[in-house]
């Protein structure tokens, strides 16, 4: 399993899945998730045309919506909604509410997400900022746990590059590591595991090492020792030598977890989801079967670690099902993570000279990918890469030019996709426009990494640019904006606001104003329309027309209207799925 879109849940999630037996749930439990019955056809109008259908790329906002049978039969003015739904349809005034396109979130995981929100300790940047909220939350859960019952504290996500010294704290120190000393004072009794963002370095006190049978003696490299002593920082092997202790859950609970995972993404408008690598984590398969009846559009990429040793004469032509999930993509790695400092990138990391002070290729030689990703292009599939680093999105471009010219029209019918585009010079921008290439921005770098970057990662001039959505928009990328969930929780109001401020988080701070996102249609692409056509689904989804799914979300104010800084504030009150209500918010009073 490739570990480098979300290297420290990923580490976590196939220690504690291995050999845990998926076979066990079975359709009959698939029972749990349902739809709000409605009404089958539905007339909503606004009071000052607050209805934004997304149509060709603008905001085209409309007075009134009308769905019949899962479908929208009008999108205008409300005497054609009359007209289309009929005398008997039901209407429903939004007022100065607004209606959007559902959420299109086209990089995601929901096996990792569902483990990260229900099974771990959630230590990500998002929730620590200091070594004292750190240490609270492993305290918190200790607190809860018998040392008897065999549990343990497990936390995942914790960024040293994003801990900064309290100024209240005169022994802190910026950047800190999670020691063995550290650790103890929390609990001598239970074992307690970190993993770091990064997946390759942990962080353990005593009792999980004794559980592990390592002590001071060992000669393992990969323990971290200082005048003799381990220190409790763990490296590469050992990260899993320890995480193999961890117990592991019922398949029941896994299976749950995926279902609240699910309806946890409804909440947050998301109708579409992309699964960017099905297969990653042992067991995804088998739940993925399981769950009959899902609150969104499920479509996936297949880990090429799944299917690289199928032989070629066997591949077939998507899309095929794993139960109410579309297949139809293939995700590969050429890097790793800009903050763990794994991404390739061609200069020097700012503040971090090791073994590999640019990073890594995953595949030294192009020929290496290239021969991975041929036999599923000539296949018909999609081709999805993970590509932070401009050193491997050269790579990454050389390949697709080099198949382009092989297959000619290749990359006509099908949208072939590079992931992240985090550190990009405005040629590789360029020439990703050239081969027809959709691009897909992590977000979160921005709103969460965008200070770490530019203080501790890059540096200026590459921090400030990261992700330069206002290239992909003067070149005519088609462009989009994601989660990579669990690296961040999906949220794409606030990733509409990061593209349209590049506002950090927590300081406010804002880095190259040139490549703000300049309109609110140009932004809400990233999360409608341009997502769909990212997941070739834009005849289907991504706006709000005649023909295409009821897929829609209600929400608390008129966003045309709302002042850019609040965007990610505006609440969500209802999601709708092929004309029905999958989420209705606590407040909602539609």
């Amino acid at each position: 399993m490739c570990n480098e879109c979300h290297p420290g849940v990923a580490q976590l999630a196939a220690a504690v899945t291995k050999g845990v037996d998926f076979s066990q749930v079975s359709h009959s439990t698939a029972t749990r998730l349902t739809y709000t019955d409605d009404e089958d056809t539905i007339i909503f109008k606004s009071t000052n045309k607050s209805i934004i259908t997304m149509k060709d790329g603008q905001l085209s906002a409309v007075e009134s919506l009308a769905i019949s049978k899962g479908k929208i039969v009008a999108a205008g003015a409300y005497s054609d909604a009359q007209s289309a739904a009929g005398p008997d349809a039901k209407e429903i005034d939004i007022g100065t509410k607004s209606i959007l396109p559902g959420f299109v979130e086209p990089h995601l995981h929901l096996m990792l997400t569902s483990l990260a929100r229900y099974y771990f300790l959630n230590l990500s940047p998002m929730v620590v900022t200091t070594l004292a909220e750190a240490k609270k939350i492993l305290a918190d859960d200790a607190k809860t746990k018998d040392p008897a019952s065999g549990a343990w504290v497990v936390g995942y996500g914790y960024d040293p590059s994003r801990v900064l010294a309290h100024p209240d704290h005169s022994d802190e120190v910026n950047h800190p590591d999670l020691t063995r000393s550290m650790l103890d004072e929390i609990s001598k009794d239970l074992p307690i595991y970190v993993l770091n963002q990064s997946g390759h370095i942990g962080y353990v006190n005593s009792k999980a090492l004794e559980l592990a049978g390592v002590s001071d003696s060992t000669t393992d490299p990969n323990f971290q020792k200082v005048g003799g002593k381990l220190t409790g920082v763990i490296f590469e092997q050992a990260t899993s030598i320890i995480g193999t202790k961890i117990p592991t859950a019922k398949p029941e609970e896994y299976f749950d977890w995926c279902v609240k995972t699910l309806d946890f993404w409804a909440s947050k408008g998301c109708t579409t989801v992309f699964d960017a690598g099905i297969g990653s984590v042992a067991g995804d398969t088998d739940i993925l079967n399981a769950i009959q009846t899902m609150p969104v559009r499920f479509i996936g990429a297949l880990a090429i670690q799944l299917v690289q040793n199928i032989p070629v004469g066997l591949i077939k032509s998507p899309p095929f099902l794993f139960g109410q999930v579309q297949v139809q993509a293939i995700k590969y790695w050429a890097d790793g993570s800009t903050q763990g400092f794994t991404a390739a990138i061609n200069d020097l990391y700012k503040d971090r000279y090791e073994d590999q002070p640019c990073g890594t290729l995953n595949h030294k030689e192009d020929q290496d990918l290239q021969k991975l990703m041929e036999p599923w292009l000539t296949r018909g599939w999609q081709l999805v890469v993970h590509s932070n680093g401009d050193r491997a999105t050269d790579q990454v471009l050389r390949i697709y030019d080099a198949l382009f010219t092989k297959y000619k029209g290749s990359n006509e019918k099908i949208m072939h996709r590079i992931e992240h585009f985090t550190v990009t010079s405005p040629e590789q921008v360029k020439k990703a426009a050239e081969l027809k290439l959709g691009v897909s921005h992590t977000m979160g770098h921005v709103c969460y990494w965008g200070e770490t970057f530019y203080d501790y990662v890059l540096g200026p001039p590459r921090a400030s640019r990261i992700h330069a959505i206002q290239d992909d928009i003067h070149e005519d990328i088609v462009y989009s904006f994601h989660s990579d969930s669990p690296v961040t929780d999906v949220d794409c109001l606030l990733w509409v606001k990061t593209a349209m401020t590049r506002e950090t988080f927590p300081n406010k701070h804002v880095y190259d104003k040139d490549q703000c996102v300049q309109s609110l249609a140009e932004a809400l692409r990233g999360i409608t329309i341009n997502a769909a056509k990212h997941l070739g689904l834009d005849d289907k989804i991504g706006s709000l027309e005649v023909g295409k799914s009821a897929d829609f979300v209600v929400l608390a104010d008129d966003l045309q209207k709302v002042d850019v800084y609040n965007i990610a504030n505006v609440r969500i009150e209802q999601t709708w799925f092929e004309g029905k209500r999958t989420w209705d918010g606590p407040t909602s009073k539609i």
